[in-house]
């Protein structure tokens, strides 16, 4: 049915949480998820063989996350950089915000400051072209000193909103 989500979005997305959740659980939990972790990605790597334009953004994003969380920074890094790459050249916005986003807080941690702002302005952006307006809100509260500039960002704009710019009376 509609409101049912596909097994490859299910993989993405249920990895993501695992990865990025982790650290708060128990050493005896951490060893199962990391297996039940490593078996989504595998699945992914086969999705993205046979269909690399639509799986293989995920799949780099998945190990790029899994390389942050076992400290393999440089290797994380590369593989952020490349999962952008091809989830842009797809055409993919919402999984390139995504990958930008999560790149941002990488390097953002990692003290990255000027490049990380940067890429958390261009997840935002891509965000509000993919019109998840509630996203781009919660960015801004989550991240107000780097984006509080962009509150007023993407909101319509109709001659009724600029018409107490131009009242002269």
């Amino acid at each position: 049915t509609a409101r049912q989500i596909n097994y490859s979005a299910y993989l993405f997305y249920s990895t993501i949480t695992q990865i990025k959740t982790i650290s708060s659980k128990e050493s005896k939990i951490r060893n199962e998820i990391l297996k039940s972790i490593q078996k989504k990605i595998k699945k992914l790597q086969s999705h993205s063989h046979f269909a690399p334009q639509n799986f293989m953004n995920k799949y780099l994003l998945l190990l790029a996350l899994l390389d942050e969380y076992e400290g393999r920074m440089n290797q994380a890094m590369g593989r952020f950089l490349e999962s952008i790459k091809y989830a842009k050249e797809a055409g993919f916005i919402c999984e390139e915000a995504i990958g930008r986003e999560l790149f941002s807080q990488f390097l953002l941690k990692a003290g990255e400051k000027e490049y990380g702002e940067m890429m958390l302005n261009v997840a935002y952006q891509c965000y509000n072209s993919w019109g998840a307006n509630n996203k781009c809100q919660q960015l801004v509260k989550l991240f107000p000193q780097i984006l509080g500039n962009q509150a007023d960002f993407g909101k319509e704009s109709t001659i009724a909103s600029f018409q107490n710019i131009f009242d002269l009376n």
